[in-house]
């Protein structure tokens, strides 16, 4: 692996966790609702009203949730051995790494929190994704599938 694959790699888990926190809404939601349905249920089988429409959405909104937060539960692992790849990391890289794909800042941002100019944020950023890129090696971890 390269270095622009890793930073493709990277960019792709900066939109996945972008996806986790809307997905974390709605997943929210669902869960309401499908309390919401549990309780209309609860109170059709407590009066012997069972209806079978109820029973399937009920179980739709379960199968739902669990199926989101399967693929929520990737991508917190992938976030999982970023992060500790990251944290493995000489400063100021761990900081370029951390602010740009963990806090999801831009490299403008990175910039004016470590009080660097974005130029050398930017060399700085390619520095850390090789040296992330040889960790990744050393470590035997393969992150080519995230």
């Amino acid at each position: 692996m390269d270095k622009k694959s890793l930073k493709r790699i990277l960019n792709g888990y900066w939109y996945e966790n972008q996806y986790y926190i809307e997905k974390t809404k709605e997943i929210e939601k669902l869960k309401n609702e499908t309390q919401k349905t549990m309780n209309r249920y609860k109170l059709l089988t407590d009066n012997n009203m069972l209806n079978e429409e109820l029973n399937k959405k009920l179980s739709a909104l379960i199968n739902t949730q669990v199926y989101e937060e399967s693929l929520l539960l990737k991508i917190i692992n992938k976030k999982q051995i970023i992060e500790n790849l990251i944290q493995d990391l000489e400063q100021p890289y761990k900081t370029v790494l951390y602010l740009k794909y963990i806090c999801f800042n831009t490299i403008d941002e990175v910039a004016t929190k470590t009080h660097y100019s974005t130029k050398r944020i930017y060399q700085l950023h390619d520095e850390a994704l090789l040296q992330l890129l040889n960790l990744s090696n050393d470590k035997k971890i393969d992150i080519s599938n995230f």
